[in-house]
Order: C-alpha cells, then structure tokens, then sequence
C-alpha cells in the first residue's frame, strides 16, 4: 500500500516510504523554547490560580454566611427555651453548717455542675404571719440584688413542702465567731481590717435603706482569701420599726426600748464587735430580756458618771471601755476613743448617727 509522493505521516517530512511511518527514521521531537516556562511565566500562573482559588474561597464563605444569617433569624422567631427552675433534688446535702430558730444552713453540692454551695432552709410555719412574710421577702430581695461585695449573694431561691429554701455563697473560713473561739481575742491590726469590711457592708444597706439590726460575730463569714461578708438579714429591715428583735448583747437602747431606729441602731453593733474582738468580752452583759439588757447598759454608763435619769428620761453619754482587771486586754486610745464614740447612747449623738460622735449629752432614747 504505497503512495507515490506521499506526505508521510501527519508530522512527517517529505520523501516517500511505504512505511505509514514516513521513511522509518525517527525524527527529532519539537524543541520547546526554554523560555515558555522561565521564572516569570511560572510567577504569572500562580498569581493567577491563587486569585481564582481567593475568589472561589470568597464566594464560598459569603454563601455560608448567608445560610447562618438565614438561620439566625429563623431562630430569633422562635421563643426561647425557659430554664427549668432548680428544686431541692438538684442538690446533694453533705453537711450541716448552722443552726437557728427556724432555720438551718447546709453545705451541698448542686448535681450538674457539682459547684458547692450553702443552702439556707427557713420553716414555712415560720412565715405563716404577716411580718415573718415581709422578713423572708426583705431577706430575698437583699440576697438577690445587691451589688456588694462584703455581703453575702443569693444565687437560686425555691420552695419545697416544708421550707424556703435560700442558695447562698459558701464561705469556708467560717465567721468571727468561730475564730474568736479559737484565739481568745485579736489584735488591734485584724480587728481594724474586720470591722472597716463590716463597714462597708452596712454603707451598702444603709445607701440603700436597709437596717441589718442583728451584727454580731457569727453573722460576719469569712471568705477564702480571708475577707468577710456580712450574711444573715433574716431580722433586716426597710424602715424604722420598732421590734425588739436582735442578739440582746448586740443591740443598741432604742432597739432594746422599741424606739425609732436607724443606721445608727447597725453602728452601735459595730462598736460592741470592736470591743469583743480587741477585748475577749461584750462591753455590756446580764440581760436575760431586753428590758433587763436595757438595764445592764443604763448602770453602767451611770457607773462611770455618763448617764443619769432626768425627769424620768434616761440621758447617756459615751460610754468608756475600761479593762475589767490587770490582766485584761487594754485597747489603745484610738480602739478605746472609736468604741466610746460608738457607743454613745443617744443615737443622734453617736458616731453616724448624724452627730459628732463625741458623747455629749444629746437626747435619751425616750424610755423611762
């Protein structure tokens, strides 16, 4: 099958052959010109291959992003999911802390997250009259609102059969109380840390007209890192009612007498714990009942010349600590001059009170 003056093949050069390969000598492959891939060609195709996958990357992303818009405004028309409200099976009790009249405070540990915390129980019997109702709501409101970082915080708040239930903060260095029961007294360094933190705790309440009406070392919690929150507003209140309720050592003449109350009432508490941490002891000591505390603190401020009945009002100045024997603490002239102007009996008079503080005369509390 020849062809005279064939072409060859299609690449072939001239020159016949019955080979349909040309003539059957292999022919050099093309030369390529070494500068169709020299540097700057090679640059050029990755410029624009990345250019091409940048784009292809953008218009993805925008695709998808469009999608989760899509979906978030989907979801913005759905109503949210409500959080089951915890009840006492979500936590674990472990141990008791405390004990009171109506109430106990345990240690537990909340189930799914297994944070601990202290759980206040309060008896509903308890609360079946008016003011204990108005108590519990007080103490709710403080444990759930405010802002202060030297009281004690309410995280849940529920009901069960039998009780309020309060979960508050656990504190694990336990309160003054305990510590004084351990170390006798304090000095006069730690003394003044404590009470200016008990201090500012009360400026919270007062700001915001809240009486506390129940300090006392074992309301005063310590923290880990050894700061203290003021804890316990079972007995606090928004006005200026006259309950003789409070720890009768604590509690200043117009509380013990029924008169009208004020921040003042908190200051002469702070006082008497000043006096306690420094000292060992309460300042003023033998009442049973409030009128016989009442009583106790009327002798000794006209013991020491700063109190006296006129026309059947008693009116006190500031009582002055004075260590009981040789052996006992003596409190420096500034713990000594800070703990008379706290405990000055006419509230208007004391320190924080409105007065100067300086222990003059000023008015009784109005009782016999």
């Amino acid at each position: 099958g020849r062809e005279e003056g064939g072409g060859g093949d299609a690449g072939g050069g001239g020159g016949g052959g019955g080979s349909p390969f040309g003539s059957g000598v292999c022919s050099s492959p093309p030369q390529t010109s070494s500068s169709s891939f020299s540097s700057s060609s090679l640059a050029t195709l990755v410029v624009s291959v990345s250019s091409q996958l940048q784009s292809l990357i953008a218009n993805r992303v925008n695709a998808i992003q469009s999608v989760v818009d899509k979906c978030e405004s989907a979801l913005d028309l759905l109503p949210l999911p409500t959080p089951k409200p915890p009840t006492l099976d979500d936590f674990v009790p472990l141990n008791r802390l405390a004990a009171g009249g109506y109430a106990k405070v345990w240690l537990a540990r909340k189930s799914s997250t297994g944070d601990i915390f202290a759980v206040k129980s309060i008896l509903l019997h308890a609360t079946r009259y008016y003011k204990e109702r108005a108590a519990i709501r007080i103490e709710s409101d403080i444990l759930h609102t405010h802002t202060s970082d030297f009281l004690v915080r309410a995280y849940f708040s529920f009901s069960s059969a039998t009780h309020v239930h309060f979960v508050l903060d656990y504190l694990p260095g336990g309160d003054l109380q305990t510590l004084l029961d351990s170390v006798g007294c304090l000095s006069e360094e730690h003394a003044r840390f404590y009470v200016a933190e008990v201090l500012l705790g009360l400026r919270h309440l007062h700001l915001n007209g809240v009486l506390h009406r129940d300090i006392k070392p074992s309301n005063v919690l310590i923290t880990a890192s050894g700061h203290i929150k003021l804890a316990d507003f079972g007995l606090s209140s928004t006005g200026v009612r006259g309950l003789r309720a409070g720890t009768l050592p604590y509690a200043a003449p117009e509380l013990l007498s029924g008169d009208a109350l004020s921040p003042a009432t908190d200051l002469w508490a702070v006082g008497v714990l000043l006096h306690e941490l420094i000292a060992s002891y309460v300042p003023f000591e033998g009442g049973l009942t409030p009128e016989l505390m009442l009583g106790a603190i009327r002798d000794a401020f006209t013991q020491q010349g700063v109190g006296e009945v006129v026309d059947g009002v008693f009116i006190g100045g500031a009582w002055i600590p004075v260590a009981d024997d040789e052996d006992a603490v003596q409190l420096s002239d500034l713990a000594a001059n800070l703990c008379s102007r706290l405990l000055t009996y006419s509230a208007s008079a004391r320190l924080g009170g409105g007065g100067g503080g300086r222990g003059g005369g000023g008015g009784g509390d109005g009782g016999g």
